[in-house]
């Protein structure tokens, strides 16, 4: 269900995103309970510091990631604030993990939402973001 919820949002909202392409290869799949679990290769082509991802790239992930995982739960929003800490980094030639779940629901137009970036399980980047709700499919208004 989650799934198809983010195909069919992405497709309609959100369809020409640089990060939702070929461009980072972002693999998806969602939990039971609605975490967002996404895949990627960490390509020397996103290489900042030597043998480190830019983060500049891992901040484009996580908004995506944030946004597609909103999608998977029928809510269409707009990021408004987003904050990341960089603890350690993100190597390239390494798979790295991103998961994506719900802090809270603040009030009917606010979601706080946190992630954090894995690479061997190691925890290395994590974040949490405000979005502005801009339609809620699950609501009949």
């Amino acid at each position: 269900m989650y799934y198809k919820n983010m195909m069919k949002l992405k497709n309609q909202y959100h369809p020409h995103c640089i990060f939702n392409s070929d461009f980072i290869d972002l693999k998806i799949s969602f939990s039971g309970d609605g975490e967002l679990v996404g895949h990627f290769d960490c390509n020397k082509k996103f290489q900042g510091y030597c043998e480190r991802i830019h983060g500049g790239i891992i901040a484009g992930i996580i908004d995506s990631a944030m946004t597609l995982f909103l999608f998977g739960h029928n809510i269409v929003a707009y990021t408004v604030r987003l904050n990341i800490k960089y603890s350690h980094p993100v190597l390239v030639e390494k798979e790295a993990v991103i998961k994506v779940k719900f802090k809270e629901k603040q009030h009917d137009c606010v979601y706080n939402i946190t992630s954090a970036i894995y690479q061997d399980n190691n925890k290395l980047i994590t974040s949490d973001a405000k979005f502005w709700l801009v339609k809620d499919l699950n609501r009949e208004d």
